[in-house]
């Protein structure tokens, strides 16, 4: 489909953050002699700006270790995107199949610079991507963002894939179709606005062509 373009957040959409942010914030506390905070609350972090997982750590930690408590989380996290990162079993299938059918991809994610260029190296799936927009200090919204991203890639239409509501908050404003991916890091009812919901990757393709067709509308499942 000519000019028509999938975009696809990065953090529980693509990438198995847990795998990298649940260890390295857990570990960063403990070493700090802080009680590491349960998987449950590192993982409503997730698909965020890491500004918000900074303000937290604000509210519950020593104000003299914040700083110091953050930039560890960093550090660790890099290193094991590396060592430890993987992607949702079937997302380099997805990627293809959507690259085949439509040409044009794009990441939009509220990842910092480095991070998402780690991943997207480290899990080997850069080059299905035309266009990789992350978080700069100057973004308000992922609204704007994804106006970015379609205005620079000239897109007449455009999916937005995404597990935050977020992602489908800014497909709606855009006037875009937006895919739940619902087996990321949501929290129940996320997604209830998508114009359809994944339960596993594997199955965003079809839903991705479903929703470009017109079909698949409301809370569409597969």
């Amino acid at each position: 489909m000519p000019n028509s373009l999938v975009i696809f957040d990065l953090d529980g959409t693509l990438f198995r953050t847990d795998s990298v942010t649940v260890p390295a914030v857990q570990e960063s506390f403990k070493d700090f002699g802080l009680s590491p905070p349960v998987p449950d609350v590192i993982l409503g972090f997730i698909g965020q700006p890491i500004s918000a997982l900074a303000r937290w750590a604000r509210e519950t930690c020593p104000a003299e270790s914040v700083d110091r408590l953050m930039a560890e989380i960093d550090r660790r996290e890099l290193e094991l995107v590396q060592t430890a990162g993987r992607l949702f079993e079937g997302a380099v299938e997805a990627l293809a199949a959507l690259r085949n059918d439509y040409g044009s991809l794009a990441i939009c994610t509220n990842g910092q610079s480095r991070y998402v260029h780690d991943v997207l190296d480290a899990t080997q799936i850069r080059q299905h991507f035309d266009l990789v927009r992350y978080r700069r200090e100057d973004d308000i919204s992922k609204t704007g963002m994804v106006r970015d991203v379609v205005r620079r890639l000239n897109a007449q239409r455009a999916v937005v894939v995404g597990d935050r509501a977020d992602d489908v908050r800014a497909a709606k404003d855009n006037g875009l179709g937006s895919v739940g991916a619902g087996y990321g890091f949501g929290s129940p009812g996320e997604l209830d606005d998508a114009d359809a919901v994944a339960e596993s990757i594997g199955h965003v393709p079809d839903l991705v062509r479903s929703v470009f067709e017109g079909l698949g509308q409301g809370s569409g499942r597969k």
